[in-house]
């Protein structure tokens, strides 16, 4: 997977692109790391290039919940998911964590 991030009007931006899986939790995890420090109150996900992700994934999403509640980060925005990735979100009632728009 590929991970592109960017800052603007005090949002943070992350586009997944690809697959999300297991093989990507470092990554992930230093994504989160990297944004636990800084004064930005809003994490948005872009999903719309990302093709599936499998139940690693979900729990890593899960873990950028739990530390953006721990560093007052606000709510996350999982943006255009779409196929499989909205609907493993279904499944996993992510509405009951994440704003999914």
């Amino acid at each position: 997977m590929d991970i592109i991030k960017r800052v603007e009007n005090g949002q943070y931006n992350i586009q997944l692109v690809g697959k999300f899986t297991f093989a990507d939790n470092q990554a992930f995890r230093q994504v989160i790391n990297e944004i636990a420090p800084t004064a930005i109150k809003q994490i948005v996900f872009d999903m719309q290039r990302l093709e599936f992700v499998d139940s690693a994934a979900l729990g890593m999403l899960l873990l950028a919940h739990d530390e953006s509640l721990k560093h007052k980060k606000g709510p996350i925005i999982l943006q255009n998911p779409d196929g499989q990735v909205r609907k493993m979100f279904s499944i996993a009632r992510f509405d009951q964590y994440f704003q999914i728009t």
